[in-house]
C-alpha cells in the first residue's frame, strides 16, 4: 500500500538541515509545536512532493561540476556562476559555492548521498577505473551491497544495489 501522507518534523542537523517546498494548496497545512517544540507539516505525498533534490556546498564550483559530470556521468542542467543543477535521468544534485564546506569525520561511517544502483558491479569497476577516490570496497550489508566514493570536497558518495532500488521517483532540477 503506498504512503499516502507523512509527518515531517524540520530541524537542523549538525551537518545541515531539511528543507521542503511546495507551493500546492494542500500542503499549506502547518501545525505549530507548542513553546520549544519543533514545528509540524502534514503533506499528501501524492498532491505535492514532486521531487527530492540534496544540496551540497563546494569550494570550487567548475571543479565539482567537472567531478559530477565528467567523473559520474551527470547532465549540468544549469549554472549560474554559484549554484548548478545536475540531472541523471529523472535524478538530481545541486551544488553551491561557498566558503564553509562541510564534511563528515573519518571516524564516522556516514555518507552525504546514496545513490541506488542497478548495476553495482560496473560502476564500481569504472569508477575505480577513472582513478575516484573509494573510501569503502564493495561490500554485503543486510540491505545490499555497497561502496563509498568521495567528491574533491570530501561528500561522501554511497552507491548501493538493493531490492528496493526498483522504484522510480519524478524529475527534480
Amino acid at each position: 500500500m503506498p504512503i499516502r501522507a507523512i509527518d515531517l518534523t524540520l530541524h537542523r542537523s549538525h551537518f545541515g538541515c531539511l528543507s521542503l517546498r511546495s507551493w500546492h494548496p494542500t500542503c499549506q497545512r502547518f501545525r505549530a509545536g507548542h513553546r520549544g517544540r519543533s514545528e509540524t507539516m502534514k503533506l499528501d505525498l501524492e498532491k505535492c512532493l514532486h521531487c527530492v533534490s540534496t544540496q551540497l556546498v563546494v569550494a570550487d564550483i567548475e571543479r565539482s561540476i567537472k567531478f559530477y559530470t565528467e567523473s559520474l556521468g551527470f547532465d549540468l542542467n544549469f549554472n549560474q556562476d554559484f549554484y548548478a543543477g545536475l540531472g541523471a535521468g529523472p535524478y538530481s544534485i545541486h551544488l553551491k559555492h561557498g566558503d564553509h564546506v562541510q564534511t563528515l569525520p573519518e571516524e564516522i561511517d556516514h555518507v552525504n548521498i546514496v545513490i541506488g544502483v542497478t548495476d553495482l558491479d560496473s560502476c564500481y569497476e569504472t569508477l575505480v577505473a577513472e582513478d575516484i577516490k573509494v573510501i569503502q570496497p564493495l561490500r554485503e550489508t543486510p540491505y545490499g551491497r555497497e561502496f563509498y566514493i568521495e567528491d574533491p570536497d570530501g561528500h561522501r558518495l554511497a552507491f548501493l544495489k538493493s531490492p528496493h532500488n526498483e522504484k522510480r521517483s519524478r524529475s527534480c532540477t
